[in-house]
């Protein structure tokens, strides 16, 4: 009787080893459920070898393919839901963040008139927003498919002051305007021609992930920075057929800088003015009453293109307007004081005239380059 009762426990112990999904036993024998055959049990050699056979290799991949195939259907069914992809899609083409979706009354709103259960924001980033970008990407590499294209990246300082660069493309199109494509973002350690060709070459190993068209790209567009130049030389070396041109608007905005060092005294005058006009309504408002049909002073800001050349043509229009209110300020403050002398000085009056005559187009041409869709 022990004899028996050992048997018994060393065929279930050779059943759980080998898996009970696949082998079972009554006590006497080993039974294989894939094979239906009886499996010869004097030795765990005998189930070893039986596993190892081709015949029972097969049926157990037939057995994982059907539980896959069984498995798939439920998943997309009950896992991906079209409601929450199409919301995901639409918050992201409105540039609406997904964290709103945190707001209760924004929550409320969309599940009392869309009668659908509202994911929270981690469901739609974690289970639908790759497949937004996957689909985006997708239409993207459909549309230039078979076109030649143009290349453009702008590098820039987020509010954390994270170096982040954009990589856009178009397509090029004899008689209209083609469509552009935000194809990838990305943060860089540092801004130089290395990163800047990394990055590149990256995104058109993402446009094209199978075999990048070199010959289909013609331009690349950026600043006139010198490591963008730089960047566009080692860009050549790869993608022959790529044309580097810089941003006529910035070489604008150099020309404009070049004229405010040439005209100090000018340049002194607008950011004089510019301080004693800003953030005092008791000055901004004897102007108003001394000349209550000329705007306000303009209050240039260097880094934004044109706005120097601009408020040059401002003083040239209405700088006598102008001296007349600033005389009746009777504070001494250093920057009215300063405002006072320069205005009594001729040559000053004939910088800006000659400033507005010669370089007055510029703010204008500017604007012009900067609007979407001008041809080359």
């Amino acid at each position: 009787m022990p004899k028996v009762k050992n048997e018994n426990l060393k065929l279930k112990k050779i059943v759980r080893e080998f898996g009970e999904k696949v082998l079972m036993t009554d006590g006497n024998i080993i039974f294989c459920k894939l094979c239906e055959v009886k499996i010869n049990s004097d030795k765990k050699y005998n189930v070893q070898q039986h596993i190892g056979r081709e015949k029972h290799k097969e049926a157990l991949k037939k057995l994982e393919a059907a539980k896959h195939n069984a498995v798939q259907p439920f998943i997309q069914q009950f896992c991906k839901s079209d409601f929450n992809a199409d919301l995901c899609s639409a918050f992201v083409a409105a540039n609406i963040p997904l964290n709103k979706l945190n707001n209760e009354h924004f929550r409320s709103f969309l599940s009392k008139y869309c009668n659908k259960t509202i994911p929270n924001e981690s469901t739609l980033r974690k289970g639908y927003f790759d497949s937004c970008y996957t689909n985006t990407i997708t239409k993207i590499r459909d549309a230039v498919n078979g076109q030649k294209i143009w290349v453009c990246i702008d590098e820039t300082i987020d509010s954390v002051r994270r170096n982040v660069a954009n990589v856009i493309i178009g397509i090029l199109k004899p008689q209209d305007v083609g469509k552009t494509y935000l194809i990838h973002t990305e943060y860089l350690d540092k801004a130089n021609h290395s990163t800047i060709f990394q990055l590149f070459d990256k995104s058109m190993h993402i446009l094209w992930p199978n075999n990048v068209n070199h010959e289909d790209i013609l331009l690349f567009v950026s600043d006139a920075a010198p490591y963008m130049k730089k960047a566009g030389r080692c860009i050549q070396t790869l993608y022959p057929k790529a044309l580097h041109v810089t941003c006529l608007a910035h070489a604008l905005h150099n020309v404009c800088e070049e004229v405010r060092a040439h005209f100090p005294k000018v340049d002194r005058l607008i950011a004089e003015m510019k301080k004693t006009f800003l953030k005092c309504p008791k000055r901004i408002a004897i102007l108003n009453e001394k000349c209550p049909n000329i705007p306000n002073p303009p209050k240039p800001i260097t880094t934004r293109w044109g706005t120097w050349i601009t408020a040059v043509e401002y003083y040239c229009t209405y700088l006598n307007e102008i001296k007349s209110a600033v005389e009746e300020f009777n504070e001494k403050a250093q920057c009215v004081n300063v405002v006072k002398e320069l205005i009594k000085d001729q040559s000053l009056h004939s910088n800006i005239v000659y400033i507005t005559t010669n370089f007055g187009f510029i703010p204008h041409a500017i604007t012009q380059l900067e609007k979407r869709g001008e041809t080359l």
